[in-house]
């Protein structure tokens, strides 16, 4: 579980800084990589689903 919580975190830490500096929601997944050491089963599934969730939890903050 703590290898997800620090991914989230660093998820949430690097939405917020794109979007400070303007990129919108159609360029943030291309803006955002999936971290080297997401190893999970469907990480490259999941990855760019959990971007926008966080960019749309973000907007509204």
């Amino acid at each position: 579980l703590t290898p997800v919580r620090a991914y989230l975190s660093w998820l949430r830490g690097q939405v917020a800084k794109l979007q400070d500096q303007g990129v919108q929601i159609d360029a943030i997944v291309e803006a955002v990589p999936l971290p080297a050491g997401a190893t999970w089963l469907v990480a490259e599934d999941v990855h760019p689903r959990n971007v926008i969730a966080v960019y749309k939890e973000l907007e509204w903050e």
